[in-house]
């Protein structure tokens, strides 16, 4: 049997350093299955589009086996979801289904993504995207098959956004879901989320810390020198022709993702020997960007993921995910990682006018501003969720928690801290490993007791 990869997609996260595909899919259970979903949910229309979906019922004991659904979240979907939500499949006999969010990968309802064609790209939208999605694949994927009526009980997972996504559609619709996993969950819509640096400088270690924050500031003193030092710094790492926005954006994303995803060694290790050795610092930097940050994280772009130029572009490829994830933050999210100060490790030029900017090169002038957070976390809750039988989950390195519930909201809200080396963005819900810490083991397994008992 083929083991589970790992689908490094994106960069934003690459997205906006938030996002990759931190869920495994499964190798050779990757068959695509298309529906037609509406278009708008809250108008009367019967407009509709193709929405891609997998599903594995290897394990499901039929006619009444739990249906574990996982969120695509902010990235293309290239398989049904292995790793740890296989696992509770097979602990509890049931089906792993999993389903592309609107507007990434082959999910367009339109064939542009065009300011005005994105209108129907929010929250709101997705978690009815996935309730109708639920009553219609019971119906025609088991009522119909098995003869049986209404719902089988049905779990909702998803992790950083998806994780977010994952609470409130078990807030808004508790009558299809009987429970939400949200791991890493970004339930708070931080509209200046400063927060963000300063974990990744916690995670980094005071020494690795100080040696990345003066190589920005080194960089940051080329990018406002002449305009010969400007093109000379851009070019030294590959990234001609970016504006100062995107290219000091990039780097920040550049320090900020290999830590977030337990990876801090790959940044922390030769820039340490380096200075160590007495040998300058920036080439280290410009050699773990190149053999490290762009190919793992940036789709094939390389740094031109976070330019303007690329972001407006409007076919739908796999690399437009950038360009949906950025329209998210700029109407709704935010989640704008600025400098918080003295302690930060991203250039201080990044800050809310920088963004506010960023947004309107991207999706023009007419764009609301600010981002609706607000609005979103008064209707949702934040950090203080409505919401009932939800497991939340964070990683002790990571720089999203902050975003995320840590503290248990009461007995049928229960929240986890998992601690040890390099817990980072959505550790949980990976495939048991020998190098899981213990605590993130014994996390699997309390969330393992607590769903059966809500199973039951």
């Amino acid at each position: 049997m083929r083991t589970p990869k790992l689908i490094l997609a994106l960069c934003f996260l690459v997205i906006a350093a938030k996002a990759l595909d931190f869920m495994e899919v499964q190798e050779g259970n990757a068959i695509p299955h298309y529906w037609d979903q509406k278009l708008d949910h809250f108008a009367f229309s019967t407009i509709t589009w193709r929405q891609k979906y997998y599903y594995d019922d290897s394990s499901f004991i039929a006619p009444n086996g739990p249906i574990f659904l996982t969120i695509g979240g902010e990235a293309p979907l290239h398989g049904v979801a292995g790793g740890f939500p296989k696992k509770l499949a097979q602990k509890f006999g049931g089906m792993v289904v999993s389903l592309e969010h609107r507007y990434y990968g082959e999910s367009q309802p339109f064939s542009n993504l065009s300011t005005e064609n994105l209108k129907y790209l929010s929250v709101e939208q997705e978690l009815e995207d996935l309730a109708h999605f639920a009553k219609w694949f019971q119906e025609h994927h088991i009522n119909m098959r098995y003869g049986t009526h209404g719902m089988n009980k049905w779990v909702i997972i998803g992790g950083s956004y998806a994780g977010m996504v994952s609470c409130e559609t078990r807030q808004t619709h508790p009558e299809i879901f009987v429970a939400s996993l949200s791991s890493s969950g970004v339930v708070d819509a931080v509209l200046d989320y400063t927060d963000f640096d300063n974990q990744i400088g916690i995670t980094l270690g005071e020494e690795c810390a100080k040696l990345v924050r003066e190589s920005m500031e080194e960089i940051d003193s080329k990018l406002d020198g002449s305009p010969a030092m400007n093109r000379e710094i851009k070019a030294y790492f590959n990234a001609t022709g970016m504006n100062d926005f995107d290219f000091r954006y990039m780097l920040g994303d550049a320090i900020a993702l290999g830590p977030q995803y337990g990876n801090r060694e790959a940044l922390c290790t030769p820039m340490i020997e380096a200075n160590n050795q007495g040998r300058p610092r920036l080439p280290v930097f410009r050699d773990f960007c190149n053999s490290f940050f762009y190919p793992r994280f940036c789709q094939g772009k390389g740094p031109y993921l976070y330019s303007d130029e690329w972001m407006t572009r409007t076919e739908p490829v796999e690399a437009s995910s950038q360009r949906v994830w950025w329209y998210q933050k700029c109407t709704q999210l935010a989640y704008f990682q600025n400098y918080p100060g003295k302690t930060g490790l991203r250039s201080p030029k990044l800050d809310m006018e920088g963004h506010r900017q960023k947004c309107q090169n991207v999706f023009g002038s007419s764009i609301a501003w600010p981002p609706k957070t607000r609005e979103f976390n008064r209707r949702y809750g934040a950090l203080h969720p409505r919401v009932t039988n939800v497991i939340f989950t964070q990683g002790s390195q990571d720089p999203w928690q902050w975003a995320g519930v840590r503290h248990n909201l009461a007995p049928n809200n229960m929240a986890f801290v998992m601690t040890g080396p390099n817990v980072g963005h959505c550790r949980d819900l990976h495939a048991d490993s020998p190098r899981d810490p213990p605590d993130v083991t014994r996390t699997r397994e309390r969330i393992v007791e607590q769903l059966g008992r809500w199973l039951q």
